[in-house]
């Protein structure tokens, strides 16, 4: 009989406890209900207002860090390469991570026509071009651009001409090399 009325007595006990709680919440509850029943203090306004804008204030930093690590591209592309990075790998102003380009259409330039050469050639002009790769592939092309300014080399004064390929094969690769003939 003794161990249940310990029993007994130690859930009365429990009991008491849970209900002296809940009253001191209830009446904390009421003091504050009290204290604001003339609207919010002040101070306390005060405060939470200026950890509001504090808050947004880093939120607007978070974001504009954020946004300074996206690569945002001037056009549509195609990313042709990307270097070989170790994650945490400082990397240097100027220093090449991606090769970035717009390869619709693709594009040619020639930098060796001579000042004898560049005369007989006008923007507008059609042009065919062939790959070293692939020598039965005749590709059409249109003279875009001449520079206007040589380049010395080898004692040989030269121009470069740009050339839009109307044409495209799908094994045309970056950086191949080309011939192009000019119709006389």
């Amino acid at each position: 009989m003794s161990a249940q009325r310990d029993l007994l007595q130690a859930q009365h006990d429990q009991a008491q406890a849970a209900l002296d709680l809940a009253l001191a919440r209830q009446a904390e509850a009421q003091r504050s209900l009290d204290a604001r029943a003339d609207g919010p203090d002040q101070e306390e306004l005060a405060l939470a207002e200026a950890n509001l804008q504090a808050d947004q204030s880093q939120l607007a930093a978070a974001q504009a860090a954020l946004d300074a690590l996206v690569l945002t591209a001037p056009y549509d592309g195609t990313i042709m390469d990307i270097a070989s990075l170790e994650v945490g790998e400082t990397v240097n102003p100027g220093q090449v991570v991606a090769t970035f380009a717009d390869i619709e259409p693709w594009y040619v330039e020639t930098r060796d026509l001579t000042e004898l050469d560049v005369v007989r050639v006008e923007v507008g002009q059609e042009v065919a071009v062939t790959l070293d790769a692939l020598p039965d592939v005749s590709l059409r092309g249109v003279v875009e651009s001449i520079s206007r300014v040589s380049a010395e080399r080898s004692n040989d004064v030269l121009y470069t001409v740009r050339i839009r390929l109307e044409d495209t094969d799908p094994r045309v690769r970056w950086g191949m090399t080309v011939t192009v003939e000019f119709p006389e």
